[in-house]
Parts: structure tokens; sequence; C-alpha cells
């Protein structure tokens, strides 16, 4: 079993100011054209939208990505009233509403992930603002004794 430690920091701050926030799209250029979250034109994301590009690793990492979405967005859909989906919680709700979710987040966060998904490629994109690969927890233990 390997660990990862999510930084939700960056998060916070890339949606810190109502002006880096958007509505209706997961993510908006400059001019209000909706494009991809990743899109380096992106300028306002929905929280979704901030997730994806944040979190989202390269299109080689299919398992790994979807662990770490899945793990992101849950976390914060638990804090969610009913635990609704998270673009419709931004979509009915106000800046402020998005701002209060986000600020009873941790800072960071550490989760078991399986061996499988974690591959000498995956460990580049493990080791970044948002993402840390901690040592094997098998081998941390043994380590202590």
């Amino acid at each position: 079993m390997k660990r990862i430690k999510i930084n939700y920091k960056p998060l916070k701050e890339l949606l810190s100011s109502q002006d880096r926030w958007c509505q209706e799209e997961l993510a908006k250029d400059e001019h209000g054209n909706n494009v991809r979250p990743r899109n380096p034109n992106a300028v306002r994301f929905c929280l979704l939208g901030a997730i994806i590009k944040l979190y989202e690793s390269r299109p080689r990492h299919y398992l790994l990505a979807d662990f770490i979405l899945e793990t992101v967005k849950d976390k914060i859909r638990y804090l969610l009233p009913d635990h609704r989906s998270l673009s419709t919680f931004n979509d009915t709700h106000s800046f402020e509403d998005i701002k209060a979710i986000l600020n009873k987040l941790p800072d960071e966060e550490v989760v078991d992930i399986s061996e499988d998904i974690v591959s000498e490629q995956t460990k580049g994109f493990l080791n970044s603002d948002t993402l840390t690969l901690i040592e094997d927890k098998d081998n941390e233990s043994n380590n202590k004794s």
C-alpha cells in the first residue's frame, strides 16, 4: 500500500476570488468563452473545473486520475448539504457558499492508494504542488520496528 498527500491549498487559492470563479461551465477564458479546465487560457473555474485543473493527471495515467479526482470530489461532496453533485452545488449557490465549503477542507490529507495505481510513470505527477507520494506504508511500519 502506498500513501499520497493531497494538498488542498492550491484549490483554495485558485478559487480565492470571485473573479476566478464561474458557473454553468467548467472553465472560461478572459472573454467568457467556454474552455477546458487545463487550457492555459482558462482564468475562471467552477468548483469541478478547478478540481480537474489541479488534480487531473496526464492522459496516460487514467487509474491514478480517476482515483485522485474521485477522492477529492468525495471529500468535498461530503461537506455539501445533501451531498449533491459538485456541479449542481456550484451552479445553484453563491461564491460565498463555495468559499465556505473550501474553508472546511483541511490544508492537506493523506490517503492510502493501491500499489497497482502508482507506477514509475506516475511518480513525477505525484511529486507536485498538489500531490506528493509518501513512503510505502508497510516500509514505514517496518522502519519503526
